[in-house]
Formats: C-alpha cells, sequence, structure tokens
C-alpha cells in the first residue's frame, strides 16, 4: 500500500493493477542498488520473492513508502511479523524512528505474537538498521529494542532492551541518579566547617541535612523538604546544582561546633522533566577538629652538663632535659592528652653512645616510662603516654638517664635533646591540639665523662730483635674500670722490664689525651730467644704490664742452601724444577734466624724475556713472583714451577732472586731457556688458495704439520686445515696451497681483503703445540697471529663483487647468497652469478658445470628497440661462456625473481632480429627459471673466439591475445572438432 505525508492508507493499492505492480517492481529493482536487506525475508531475494513467499503461505504482502520528495536516495528495509515494509530517507532520524514504530502499531495483528524489527538509526547518512526481537505488543510489552546492525551484511550486533515509561513512551529515563566517584564525602573538616562534594551520573541536584549525630534517618522526601525525620528542624539544610555527570560539585558547612560529631544525610535528584528521586538518602558520619592552643616550652629545672661513665643504675639517674606542656584554655573545656613524645637526638655521641643510654620520662601524668632510641632517625621516641594537661594548665616533665652500657664510651661525646611541640608531640583525638611552637633543647647539651683508675697497653710491645727498636712499639691508655678512656690524664708514663736484658730509647713519656704512644724502644737479649714483659707505671693509677716478648736472633741476608734443578728448560713451557730451591734467613754467620717469619719472595732476574711463576703454598697473588712465609727461618719452594719466555729467537741465560724485608738478597745459580719456534703473521691468496706463513725460530727444511693450524674469520667461526704436511722454505716461513675443501671452507671465513671479514672479524691463524713437528722441545702453540688477505672480492673471477652475489635469495627461503640453490654460495662458484638486475631486483646465471665459467657478467637495461609489444622486467643480461669447444651447445639456466608473465628469453640474431630462444620457463621456489641453449659459433654468437660464447638477451613479457568464446560456443566448438576427427580417422581408413 501507498503512504501519503499523512501516513493515510490508500485503497486504491489493495490489490494494484497489473501495470501498476509491474511498475512497481521495476521501481524496486531500481531501488535495490541501495538496499540493506537484513532478516529472514530480506536475505531470501529482495521484495519480490518475499510477495511469493507471502502468498503461498496465504497472507497478504504490503509495501509501505514514502513519497519520492520524501524519500532522498537510500531505502532500508525492515520486516514486520507478517507484513514487508520499505522505509526510506528524508525525514529526520526522530521522525523516521516515530512513523516506523507508528506503522507497526496500525498493522500488526493484536491476536498473535507479531515478529519485530525493531528499528535505531545510525550515523549520517539517516539508514535504517535492524535487529530481531519478538514482543507481545509494543503498548503492553513494556520494553523496546535497539541495536547497531551491520549496513553490508544485514547482521546486528549489541541488541538492548530499554524501559518504556508508564506512559509508553519507550526509552524515557526513569530511573534516578546514582552518586559517583566515592561521593557523598566530606573534607577538609576544620573545628567550625566542612566541605560537602558529591557526583552523579546525570545532571540533577543533590540536597542535604545536617542532623546531631546519632538523629533518626529522614526519608528521601523528607531530605529534599530540608527536614529531618517526622518534620524535625534540621542543624543545617541545602543543595546543590550538578549540571554534569561525573563532575565533582561542592558546597561548604560552617558555623559548626568543635570537637562535635555530626550526621549529614544526601539524596540526589534528576533533571527529567518527571524528576526521578533516590529512594534512600546516603549517610555521611563527620567529627569536628578540636582547639588547637597546646603549647611546649622550655622546662625551669637546672640540666646537667656531664653524665659520667659510673651512672649505671636506675638509682643514679641524672635530670638532662626538661620542658613544660600548657593548655591555652579557650573555652573549649578540653585537657590536651598527649600519647607520645619524640625527644630528637644531636651532637657529637654516636648512635652506638646514644644506645647505651637508659633514656627515661617522668612528670605528674608519667613515672621513669623509658624512651626507644631510633639510630635511623636519631631521637628517643616516649609512646604509650596517658598525659592530661587541664584546660588552661601546663605541666613540667623532664628526660633523665644512666648508662645500660658503660663500655667503649669516648669522653667528651656530647648529647643535644630537643623537643618541638608541632611534630614531635602526638596529641589524643578528643583533646586539645597542638598550636604552632618553637623547639627547646638543653643548650649545648651534657657530655661524658670518663675518670681513670688504671694503665692498660692498648698496643703490645712485639716484633723484637736484640739491640734494634721493637717493630710494635707499644701504647699505654689510662681508662676507668670499664675501659673508657680518661681524655684529661696527662701524667707521665714509664717503662720498666725485670729480665736480664736492658731496655733502651725513650722510656718516659707524657700521655696526650690520656695515651701514650712510646716510639725507639728496643730490648737488647742475652741469649737468642730470650723472653721479657714491660711495666707501665704513673702517678695516681694502678700499673699495667705487657705481653711477654720474645727476642730474635737478627737475621741480615738471604741464602740459598739447595740450588733449583734443572738449568736447563724450554722458553715458554712450564717446567717443575726436580729440585726445589731452599733459602734461608741467616745472620752475618750464616746461623738461621728460627724466628724469622716475613716472606721469602723468588723472582726471575738477568733474564731479556719475562717469567711467571707458582708453587705450593704462594701467598702473593703475583705470577711473577712466589712468596713463603718461612718455617723457622727456612723457606722451602715446594712444586716450584716456571715459565720463561725469550725475548727473542736465541736462547737465554736468567737467575732467581730472593728477598725479605730488608734482607740483602740471594741469587740462585745460571738457568738457560731454549727458544721454541713461533709464528708472527701470514698472508693468504683467495684466488690461489696459498697460504705464506712468517715465523721464527724454525729451520730451513723442518715439517710442518698443516693439520695444527686453525683460520679464523667471518662471525668467528674457525676452519682447522687438512691439506697435507710441508715442509719450511726457511727459518722464517713456510707456504701452504690448500686442497679443494680446504680452499672453500677458508673462503667462507676469508672473504673480504684486508685483515677483517664482512662483519669485521679480525682474520688470526692459530697454531697447536709442536706445528714444527722437528722442534718439540717447547710449547709451541701460538694461539694470535694476524692474516692478511688478497683477491677474495673476486673469487670466482666473473666481474661481479661477492657482496653483489651475496644478496641473491635462495629459492626455497631461508637466507642468501645461493640464487640457484645448488647448496654452494654463488661467490665460490666460477659457472654461477647473482648480480643486480638493471631494471631492479637480483638475477642468477648459471652454466652447467665448473668447466664452462662464466666471465665479464652484466646487467643491461631494457633495449631502445624490443620486440613489437615485448618488455623486459628486469633488463638484459650480457655474460661470457669460456672453455666451449668448437660448435658445441650449451645451456644457460636464468633465475630471476618470481613473474609469472614471462613467456620468454630474446635476443637477437645475426640479423638483428629479436627471437625468443628459451626452451623452458617454470618456477623454482620464489624464482622463476628460464632455460635457454647457445652454440659456439652458431647464429647467436657474436665473439670471434672459436672458445667463447658471449650473449646479451633478456627474459621479456610478449602478451598474446586469446579469443573467448561463451559457455554454448565452446561447446559446439568441442563438438566440431570431434566431428571432424572421426571424420579424419574415417578416411584415413578409407585411405588404408
Amino acid at each position: 500500500m501507498t503512504m501519503n505525508k499523512n501516513h493515510q492508507t490508500d485503497p486504491r493499492d489493495v490489490n494494484p493493477a497489473p501495470a501498476e505492480k509491474k511498475g512497481r517492481v521495476m521501481r524496486q529493482a531500481a531501488l535495490a542498488v541501495p538496499l540493506i536487506a537484513v532478516g529472514a525475508a530480506a536475505l531470501a531475494g529482495g521484495p519480490s520473492s518475499r510477495a511469493s513467499s507471502s502468498r503461498r503461505a496465504g497472507k497478504k504482502s504490503y509495501v509501505l513508502e514514502r513519497t519520492q520528495a520524501e524519500a532522498g536516495s537510500g531505502v532500508a528495509e525492515n520486516t514486520f511479523g507478517g507484513f514487508s515494509g520499505v522505509a526510506r530517507q528524508g525525514l529526520g532520524n526522530q521522525d523516521k524512528a516515530t512513523w516506523l514504530l507508528n506503522e507497526l502499531r496500525k498493522k500488526k495483528r493484536r491476536a498473535d505474537r507479531a515478529r519485530l524489527v525493531a528499528a535505531r538509526l545510525t550515523g549520517d547518512t539517516g539508514e535504517v538498521n535492524v535487529a530481531d526481537g519478538i514482543f507481545a505488543g509494543i503498548e503492553r510489552s513494556g520494553f523496546k529494542v535497539t541495536g547497531t546492525c551491520d549496513v553490508v551484511s544485514g547482521s546486528c550486533t549489541s541488541d538492548t532492551a530499554i524501559p518504556c515509561a508508564s506512559d509508553g513512551d519507550c526509552g524515557a529515563d526513569i530511573a534516578p541518579p546514582s552518586f559517583q566517584g566515592g561521593s557523598p564525602s566530606v573534607s577538609g573538616t576544620t573545628t567550625t566547617q566542612t566541605t560537602l562534594t558529591v557526583q552523579l551520573n546525570e545532571p540533577g541536584t543533590a540536597y542535604y541535612v545536617l542532623l546531631a549525630d546519632g538523629a533518626a534517618a529522614p526519608s528521601s522526601a523528607e531530605v529534599k523538604a530540608g527536614t529531618g525525620s517526622g518534620g524535625a528542624m534540621a542543624l543545617d539544610v541545602g543543595s546543590i546544582n550538578v549540571p554534569a555527570a561525573s563532575t565533582n560539585y561542592t558546597d561548604t558547612l560552617t558555623m559548626l561546633s568543635p570537637l562535635t560529631a555530626y550526621d549529614l544525610y544526601v539524596v540526589a535528584q534528576d533533571d527529567e522533566g518527571t524528576p526521578n528521586l533516590q529512594a534512600s538518602a546516603t549517610r555521611v558520619d563527620f567529627t569536628t577538629l578540636a582547639d588547637s592552643d597546646g603549647d611546649l616550652t622550655a622546662g625551669p629545672g637546672a640540666e646537667a652538663s656531664t653524665l659520667a661513665t659510673t651512672v649505671d643504675t636506675l638509682g643514679e639517674a641524672v635530670n638532662l632535659f626538661d620542658f613544660t606542656l600548657s593548655d591555652g584554655g579557650t573555652s573549649d573545656a578540653h585537657a590536651l592528652g598527649v600519647t607520645q613524645i619524640v625527644v630528637n637526638v644531636s651532637g657529637t655521641s654516636t648512635d652506638t653512645d646514644r644506645g647505651k643510654v637508659t633514656w627515661l620520662l617522668n612528670g605528674p601524668d608519667a613515672t621513669n616510662v623509658a624512651g626507644v632510641y631510633n639510630a635511623g632517625s636519631d631521637t628517643v621516641t616516649f609512646s604509650g603516654l596517658s598525659i592530661s594537661v587541664a584546660d588552661g594548665a601546663s605541666e613540667v616533665y623532664t628526660v633523665s638517664g644512666y648508662y645500660n652500657d658503660n663500655t667503649g664510651l669516648t669522653e667528651g661525646n656530647t648529647f643535644i635533646l630537643s623537643v618541638d611541640g608541632d611534630t614531635d608531640v602526638t596529641v589524643s583525638a578528643s583533646g586539645t591540639a597542638m598550636g604552632t611552637t618553637a623547639a627547646v633543647s638543653n643548650s649545648s647539651g651534657f657530655a661524658i665523662d670518663v675518670v681513670a683508675t688504671q694503665l692498660v697497653f692498648t698496643t703490645q710491645p712485639a716484633g723484637s730483635v736484640s739491640g734494634a727498636a721493637l717493630t710494635t712499639q707499644p701504647v699505654v691508655a689510662a681508662r676507668d674500670a670499664f675501659g673508657n678512656t680518661d681524655s684529661d690524664f696527662t701524667n707521665n708514663v714509664t717503662l720498666t722490664e725485670a729480665s736480664a736484658g736492658g731496655l733502651a730509647g725513650t722510656t718516659t713519656l707524657a700521655a696526650t689525651l690520656g695515651v701514650a704512644t712510646f716510639s725507639g724502644v728496643s730490648y737488647t737479649a742475652s741469649a737468642d730467644q730470650e723472653s721479657f714483659t714491660l711495666t707501665a707505671a704513673a702517678t695516681g693509677v694502678a700499673d699495667g704490664t705487657s705481653n711477654a716478648v720474645t727476642a730474635d736472633v737478627v737475621a741480615t741476608k738471604l741464602l740459598f742452601t739447595t740450588e733449583p734443578a734443572p738449568t736447563s728448560l724450554s722458553s715458554g713451557v712450564a717446567t717443575s724444577f726436580s729440585t726445589v730451591p731452599v733459602v734461608k734467613a741467616v745472620d752475618a754467620n750464616d746461623t738461621v734466624d728460627t724466628g724469622y717469619s716475613t716472606d721469602i719472595q723468588l723472582a726471575e732476574i738477568n733474564g731479556a724475556g719475562s717469567a711467571t711463576l707458582s708453587g705450593t703454598g704462594d701467598t702473593d697473588m703475583n705470577a711473577a713472583t712466589v712468596s713463603l712465609t718461612p718455617s723457622s727461618g727456612v723457606a722451602t719452594f715446594t712444586g716450584l714451577q716456571i715459565t720463561y719466555t725469550a725475548s727473542g729467537s736465541s736462547d737465554e741465560t736468567f737467575n732467581l732472586q730472593a728477598t725479605s724485608g730488608g734482607l740483602t738478597f740471594a741469587n740462585s745459580t745460571n738457568l738457560t731457556a731454549v727458544v721454541a719456534p713461533s709464528i708472527s703473521n701470514a698472508t693468504y691468496d683467495a684466488t690461489t688458495g696459498t697460504l705464506v706463513v712468517s715465523a721464527s725460530g724454525m729451520s730451513g727444511g723442518d715439517t710442518i704439520a698443516v693439520s695444527k693450524l686453525t683460520l679464523r674469520g667471518e662471525g668467528g667461526a674457525t676452519y682447522t686445515l687438512t691439506t697435507s704436511d710441508v715442509t719450511a722454505d726457511s727459518a722464517t716461513s713456510f707456504t701452504v696451497v690448500l686442497n679443494a675443501t680446504d680452499k672453500t671452507q677458508v673462503s667462507n671465513l676469508l672473504n673480504k681483503d684486508g685483515t677483517q671479514s664482512n662483519d669485521n672479524t679480525l682474520y688470526n691463524l692459530a697454531a697447536s703445540d709442536d706445528w714444527d713437528a722437528d722442534k718439540t722441545a717447547g710449547d709451541s702453540a701460538d694461539a694470535t697471529n694476524a692474516v692478511t688477505v688478497s683477491n677474495a672480492d673476486q673469487l670466482d673471477a666473473d666481474g661481479v663483487e661477492n657482496a653483489e652475489e651475496d644478496l641473491a635469495e635462495n629459492p626455497t627461503g631461508g637466507g642468501t647468497g645461493d640464487g640457484n640453490g645448488d647448496g654452494t654460495p654463488d661467490r665460490l662458484q666460477g659457472h654461477v652469478t647473482s648480480l643486480n638486475a638493471d631494471t631492479g631486483g637480483v638475477a642468477t646465471v648459471a652454466t652447467r658445470d665448473a668447466s664452462v665459467p662464466l666471465t665479464n657478467v652484466q646487467a643491461l637495461p631494457e633495449p631502445m628497440d624490443p620486440p613489437p609489444g615485448a618488455t623486459f622486467p628486469y633488463g638484459l643480461f650480457s655474460f661470457t661462456i669460456t672453455g666451449v669447444a668448437p660448435g658445441a651447445t650449451e645451456n644457460v639456466t636464468l633465475y630471476v625473481p618470481f613473474n609469472p608473465a614471462i613467456n620468454g628469453y630474446w635476443k637477437k640474431n645475426a640479423s638483428n632480429q629479436w627471437v625468443n630462444i628459451a626452451t623452458s620457463i617454470s618456477q623454482f621456489g620464489n624464482k622463476t627459471r628460464i632455460t635457454f641453449s647457445l652454440q659456439e659459433g652458431g647464429p647467436f654468437d657474436f665473439d670471434a673466439d672459436n672458445t667463447t660464447i658471449t650473449d646479451p638477451g633478456g627474459p621479456g613479457v610478449m602478451p598474446t591475445a586469446v579469443p573467448t568464446l561463451d559457455k554454448w560456443a565452446m561447446v559446439l566448438l568441442s563438438g566440431l572438432l570431434a566431428l571432424g576427427s572421426v571424420f579424419r580417422l574415417r578416411r584415413g581408413k578409407v585411405r588404408k
């Protein structure tokens, strides 16, 4: 049926005339291009098929249309139960949706449950997208369905049900707002005010009432009306306008009472035409703060300036610091309650000193409360306090202390105590708060006080050599009973001894800061290993006695009592001595000093080369020396091993030298190092595979074990040669011509001229021991020798650099450098060459084997006179094949990046005509493989040499015209061809 602008039914369209129906079908077909078909009916083939289907079902089909003026250009289709409808563009989105739903209400059958395709207009195009849903009736369902539909496929997702208002307005907002962001909440609470914050999920208004703590909860309507429960009067009321969702809005409540608890009720309502009010109010509890007139000032008491080390009991505790706590009494009627006081500690005292004091707090509400010292914050904390200073009153508190550990203290170290009411006093929440205060302290503090009672040897005398000053001079201190030094003690301290010998040097010395540090004191013994004891004495304190000291015989020199053997060893080879040297510390008469304990050290001297030594019990961790602590003045160098390396190619003589402290050194008998051969450097010609090695210490004619030579190159990889042994050319060099296997392997490592590979790895030649098979006396292993490479950039002499050939992709993937996929890098094969095509890409040319190598391989641009219609996507290629027998034909294979359009390989013949000479074209992995044949001296060989073939040509694309027939013509043509074949067969039989 056709709808007019007033949505009235035109009866003429109930059973349209055939002509008009035909016209409508044509119109529908014309409009079918932008049609978005959704739902079962739409996917079945459009309006015509649906009308047929509807007739088969015994149902009438109706078409709902808008006028062309209203329609616009787009069309969207919807299905309403057993009805079909078309809604066109031209109305605003809201008008179109309203019209669509009105048509649904008019045309659906109320007796049945109708299938509904609910509509939603989306985007800027105004197209109607649809989604399926089943409802008993739009008037009674209480819901409508909205969704997002794909305008191409017609599929709909994300369907949602939206409640309908009681007046039938589906989608109207009937839900009250909700609080967000943790609101409602209060913040910035002081003694007389606080700030309320609200945030809603939609615009609206928040109402609040302020009630006394514990008041009955009001209803939502009462809060909105500004009363408490049952209409009771509120302490404060107000509202907050919320013009935007998800945004904080605030209001400040003032004129509150200090330290008072309140109940704040808040309810929200949205700004709909029919507002939605929350069902219940939200309660926010808060308490205002108390007055802040608490104060802390200096106390009136006397504070001690010292704390003697003898004060170590509670009864001896000394008052160290006092202060006054006050309540300002500004009529809040609350006391100043203090639960914790933190005292700051500074001065020259250490954390150890401070931790050894037991800190006590005393006052009206505290008795001997112990504080805890924190070394990290340098504070003493008195916690768990119950101090209460009445409103308007004040109280004095004192910090006292005594030592819980009176050892290890330093006289004069000071303790400065301070406290600030702002930061160091914790008040109770229910009382007066602290105001702004200034820190108070015990001024310069108190100091540790030590009183000496005895003398103590803090450094014992030691290292007595008869007649010489003690190596360790005594130090004597004046200390108290707890081991603390009295820095005020300045009396003379005198040393004496009671043994048979006698003291010399300065034996009487005045103490400085309580300490007498002696120097130059010596003891002359009457016999070796004589023992003596020192006594220290001073006025007013008890004597001190040292440990016993033994005087030794004086050793003045070292002596090799056993010489090392063997005396001949190989240069650079570790040699263990079969007879180890023995060195003793002796006096002028070669008598052993049995008390000598200073390390005796062996080192190599007098040789031009270098040496490393090791031995059992070596203590110095120095590879050039071996040190042993003598036993009874004797050092036996067990397990001594030496590696001496001569400075040149000749044998060298050297000695071992023994040293120790200030004793006169001693040298061993002569030792000789025999020089082993060594390598200095090498050169390598990559073309010939010739390795020339420079060395020393050889003899002409020596046998060189080539299998002991290893080369290192690209990527740090190494390869050990397998070429047969050679004979040294002279005493300074030998030459190795690598076999084919070695040459191939080495070319991968030494792949660039110079001293380093393509990846900048330095070339190196390493030789293992006995590489000179005729010089095995020493260790001739040589790990590091530079190699200089030549001719590596053109190993295969084809005219293309190795780096360029390495760019070719392998046909089957997995790397580069092997353009024809034969498993061998192209740069190593004279008959395979990869190069950059002139027009882009990398091509590979290959002959049958190495007997016909390629030379002068070049990439050329596309020809100026190509065959008609032909193109050369990779340009032309020129190369020379050498080693060809006169008149012989050679097959050549060209690989280029895969191009299915390539259908020939063109080159000019002697008549300057382009000819396709390709014998096969196929895909090989990621490449197009083209094979063609060339004959030496044939029509495509232009050079005058009868042993080479020169070929300029290239792979091309020649377009071909292929006629096309419809399927019936193809069937007919096939039949005719078949009949022709039968006819020819019969004719053949007749002829026979």
